[in-house]
C-alpha cells in the first residue's frame, strides 16, 4: 500500500482511531462504528485490537448485541495470535460481556473459554500495571470467577456423564431391540415350520408290537392292559377331566402299578404325559377339520378336551407340537378351509 510508506499515514490512522473512540465516548455510536470500520483494514496488532474493542462496545451500547459479540470474539482471536501484541485494561470489559452473553445462552463451553480468557488477560494486566492494580476497577472478582469456572467444569463433566449414560442406555436398548427382533423372527420361522409339519401328509407305517416281557407282569396281564388301553383310546375317554391313574386302573381291572409299567414301557412316558399327548393329537386333528371348533376360545377348547385351565393346555400343546395353540389356530384360519389346507400341504389320511 503506497500510503503506508507515507510517514504521515500512521499518524492519520492513530488520530482516526482516537476519533472513533471519542465518538463512542460521546455516545455517537453510529459515527464511531463508521470511523472504526474504515480504520480496521489498515491497522495491525494493538491498533487493530483497539478498533475491534471500541466498535464492539459501540454495537453493544446501540443494542446490536450479536455484532458486538462477533467483534469481541475476533478480539479474543487476535490476542491468542502470536502476531498480535499488547494488552490494555479495557479488554476486561469485552470478556465480561462475552461471559455474560454465553451464560444467558447456557453455552457452558464458550462461557468457560472466555472465563479462561479473562483470567489470562487479567494476570497479564496485573503484571503490566502493577502500580495501578489497586486503582483499576475490575468487573469480576478473581476468586468468584475461579469458583464459577470450577462450577462450569463440574457441570460440563456431569453433562458429559449424563450424555455417556444416555449413549450407553441407547446402545443397550437398540441391542436388546435387535436381539428381540431377531428372536421373534426366528421364532416365527420355527413356528411356521412346526405348523407345516403338523399339517403335512403323514406316512403310515405298520405299528411294531412292543415286547411282551415286562418285569413283574405276566404275559396275560400285559395283553389285557394293552387291549383295555386301545379301547380307552378309541372311545376318546381321555377327554374327561377326571381321568387319573388310580381311576383308570380300576376301570381297566388292574392296579396303578401295572398300568404305569405298561405305559412307561410301551410309550416311553409317564401317565400324565400319555394322557396329555392323546388330548393334543385329538385337538390338532379336530382343529384342522372343524372350522367351528377353531372359533372357540382357548379356555373353551381346553375345557372341551379335559384340561382344567388354558395355561396347562397351552403348555402341553407347546411341549407336544413346538408351537402354541393360538398360533396353530391363526395359521389354520389364514390357510382357509380344510380343502385349501389339503391342497397346499397334500394332506392325506389324518
Amino acid at each position: 500500500n503506497p500510503r503506508s510508506q507515507n510517514p504521515v499515514w500512521p499518524n492519520f490512522l492513530f488520530r482516526s482511531t482516537n476519533l472513533g473512540i471519542a465518538e463512542y465516548l460521546d455516545k455517537n455510536y453510529e459515527q464511531a462504528q463508521h470511523i472504526l470500520t474504515e480504520c480496521i483494514p489498515h491497522r495491525t496488532k494493538r491498533g487493530l485490537a483497539v478498533c475491534y474493542l471500541y466498535r464492539g462496545q459501540s454495537y453493544w451500547e446501540s443494542g446490536q448485541q450479536r455484532l458486538a459479540i462477533q467483534d469481541f470474539e475476533t478480539l479474543d482471536s487476535l490476542l491468542n495470535n502470536s502476531d498480535a501484541t499488547g494488552y490494555f485494561k479495557e479488554l476486561r470489559w469485552a470478556y465480561t460481556a462475552l461471559i455474560d452473553y454465553y451464560s444467558e445462552k447456557e453455552d457452558r463451553a464458550k462461557q468457560l473459554k472466555y472465563i479462561n480468557g479473562y483470567i489470562r488477560t487479567d494476570s497479564i494486566l496485573d503484571e503490566q500495571y502493577k502500580s495501578l492494580t489497586d486503582i483499576i476497577h475490575k468487573d469480576y472478582d478473581k476468586v468468584k470467577l475461579s469458583r464459577q469456572k470450577e462450577e462450569i467444569i463440574l457441570s460440563m463433566h456431569d453433562q458429559q456423564k449424563k450424555t455417556n449414560q444416555l449413549f450407553y442406555v441407547t446402545i443397550f436398548s437398540v441391542t436388546i431391540f435387535f436381539v428381540l427382533a431377531v428372536y421373534y423372527y426366528l421364532q416365527r420361522r420355527r413356528y411356521k415350520r412346526k405348523f407345516k409339519e403338523l399339517v403335512a401328509p403323514k406316512t403310515l407305517s405298520k405299528k411294531q408290537e412292543p415286547e411282551s416281557k415286562i418285569d413283574g407282569l405276566s404275559a396275560k396281564n400285559i395283553k389285557d392292559i394293552r387291549d383295555q388301553l386301545a379301547l380307552f383310546e378309541r372311545k376318546e375317554a381321555f377327554l374327561s377331566n377326571t381321568v387319573n391313574l388310580q381311576g383308570l386302573s380300576k376301570q381297566l381291572g388292574t392296579n396303578a402299578n401295572y398300568l404305569s409299567k405298561v405305559i412307561n414301557h410301551d410309550y416311553k412316558k409317564n401317565f400324565t404325559t400319555y394322557i396329555n399327548e392323546l388330548r393334543i393329537d385329538y385337538v390338532v386333528h379336530r382343529l384342522r377339520v372343524d372350522a367351528k371348533f377353531r372359533k372357540y376360545t382357548i379356555r373353551s377348547i381346553a375345557e372341551e378336551i379335559g384340561f382344567n385351565n388354558p395355561e396347562s393346555f397351552s403348555k402341553a400343546f407347546l411341549k407336544k407340537t413346538g408351537i402354541y395353540p393360538s398360533f396353530f389356530i391363526k395359521q389354520l384360519e389364514k390357510e382357509g378351509s380344510p380343502h385349501k389346507i389339503y391342497k397346499n400341504y397334500t394332506i392325506g389320511i389324518f
